[in-house]
């Protein structure tokens, strides 16, 4: 795409590059409107990825940027918005999004998912056409005696996991998620380095369930839990979330949070037998459907 002149005058549209990633770090870290989709990786990693990445400028200084990864599956997430507190947010959408909105069709793109972490965010989103879903809510828990252990089918184990599993997890991953959830390569194996505790659960054909929790100052983080769906209701899920809080137990941390979307019933039934409580924030999801008619 070539740079594209817009409305207010000096300012002008162009495709962001890798060489970018320092020029908006000041639109991240000091303006008033930013938003940022929590995820695996940091937001400045999608730049190098497949991506629709532009930027707002005038003269050579960029004054908004919008950023949205393309995954599989036709999927698109909105992982950076930000713009200068000399725009008004709708001014700054409207023109960066007029500009994304055919790159990602011409992209083969279905759908595309935002976070609404911001009021004026959803305002925006929704203004666009966007629908609100589900809900993204946190739970934690406090350190507390652990319920009765439940014991495994005999022919599981649980043993660590090793980085020559990443493979064989994450396609039970995407099994046991559905979109937009499902997580990537570069997902699994960076959360797999940074991790402080993960664990497989083993049967006779193979890996049939996981768990890779990280730590931070405050606390643990219990971030990814699947079973296969054939293996799911055996206890599976039990034992690993177990494992993790008896790791997290055994080095003293106070907290543990999780998160998961508001109709993910089983999960938060599992995590309530353990005593995680939801805490106050939540993000709704709101999804834009940009398949051709009759797709």
């Amino acid at each position: 795409m070539n740079a594209a002149p817009v409305t207010q005058t000096g300012l002008w549209i162009r495709h962001g590059t890798s060489a970018d990633g320092n020029r908006i770090l000041p639109l991240i870290y000091f303006e008033p409107y930013v938003h940022q989709q929590p995820g695996w990786r940091p937001v400045l990693d999608y730049i190098t990825s497949p991506s629709v990445f532009l930027l707002l400028q005038k003269d050579d200084l960029p004054q908004a940027v919008w950023l949205a990864s393309i995954e599989e599956d036709a999927v698109s997430w909105l992982r950076l918005f930000a713009v200068t507190y000399t725009l008004s947010p709708q001014e700054a959408w409207t023109q960066l999004w007029s500009q994304a909105l055919p790159v990602l069709q011409q992209a083969g793109v279905e759908r595309l998912y935002a976070l609404g972490t911001k009021g004026w965010l959803r305002s925006l989103l929704e203004g666009a056409g966007f629908r609100q879903g589900t809900t993204v809510r946190n739970l934690a828990w406090r350190r507390q005696p652990l319920p009765p252990r439940r014991p495994l089918p005999a022919e599981i184990t649980l043993r660590p996991m090793e980085l020559s599993d990443l493979e064989a997890a994450l396609a039970l991953d995407r099994l046991a998620f559905p979109n937009p959830w499902k997580m990537t390569r570069p997902d699994i194996e960076r959360v797999f380095h940074e991790a402080t505790a993960s664990t497989v659960a083993v049967s006779p054909r193979g890996i049939v369930g996981y768990h890779i929790s990280t730590s931070g100052v405050r606390g643990g983080h219990l971030a990814r839990l699947a079973v296969h769906p054939q293996a799911q209701r055996r206890g599976i899920g039990y034992a690993l979330v177990y494992d993790a809080l008896t790791h997290f137990a055994q080095e003293g941390a106070e907290w543990v949070t999780v998160n998961t979307w508001s109709d993910n019933l089983a999960a938060i039934q599992l995590y309530h037998r353990f005593g995680f409580h939801f805490l106050p924030e939540e993000h709704p999801l709101y999804c834009l459907d940009l398949a051709p008619e009759g797709a």
